[in-house]
């Protein structure tokens, strides 16, 4: 009896928890018909089962907060290697040596050839009379606008000879002279056979001793001394005569 008491206590605290829920937490109560439990204080066919009033559960679904976390990025530091620097090596160009080939030395000694020394053999002096002061036969168109010097050169037999040469050095008429004439040129006709002429100029003029005359034989061998004449500025004596015997 006891047990049925204490059965019947829980079913009323059952039924005043569910009334409880029923009204204050959306639970609604249902009467269902189940085969009677003779273990039941409950009368057969009152069954009560305790339904909740919105079987759909409300779930909260929290929204997780995302914390991102964000992972730092790693700055890509762009380091610039320098290019290696191209040192352009000149190979030196190998230097060319000039190599003088000595040409044999010619061991023929060469013996120059003595020039003969013109050493003034005086064979010849000036024949009596000479120089003679004329008047210029020879040229008389030119009259006293003509100087000059005329003559031959006797050998021992006294006759006259070709092909010496006649030099004139000095001054005349304030520059320096040097005069050749050579015996036996025909210009000389009319002073005689074989003979030589030298103008001294185209007018006549006086000097003293500023020229001298020399004769030489056909191999350049003075055979007389040089010998000093005078010249006048006289038209009766513009020819000077002047004559070598040996």
């Amino acid at each position: 009896m006891l047990k049925k008491s204490l059965w019947l206590t829980i079913a009323v605290l059952a039924i005043a928890c569910a009334v409880y829920f029923t009204h204050g937490n959306g639970f609604t109560s249902s009467k269902v018909n189940s085969p009677a439990d003779a273990n039941s204080v409950f009368p057969p066919g009152e069954w009560i089962t305790l339904v909740p009033l919105n079987t759909a559960t409300k779930s909260i679904s929290a929204t997780p907060t995302t914390t991102s976390t964000k992972i730092p990025t790693a700055t890509a530091t762009a380091t610039k290697t320098a290019a290696p620097t191209k040192t352009a090596t000149k190979t030196p160009v190998p230097t060319k040596t000039a190599t003088l080939t000595s040409s044999p030395t010619n061991t023929s000694t060469t013996i120059p050839t003595a020039t003969p020394t013109a050493t003034a053999i005086v064979t010849y002096q000036l024949q009596s009379g000479s120089p003679a002061y004329l008047l210029n036969f020879a040229h008389p168109a030119a009259g006293c606008n003509w100087q000059g010097v005329a003559g031959q050169i006797f050998d021992l037999k006294g006759a006259p000879i070709t092909n010496y040469v006649v030099k004139i050095n000095g001054t005349y008429n304030g520059k320096t002279v040097s005069l050749l004439g050579i015996t036996g040129s025909s210009a000389a006709a009319p002073y005689g056979l074989h003979a030589y002429e030298i103008v001294l100029g185209n007018q006549s003029l006086e000097s003293v001793n500023s020229l001298h005359i020399q004769i030489y034989n056909p191999y350049g061998v003075a055979v007389t001394k040089a010998l000093k004449f005078n010249t006048y500025a006289n038209c009766q004596k513009n020819l000077i005569i002047i004559n070598f015997m040996r």
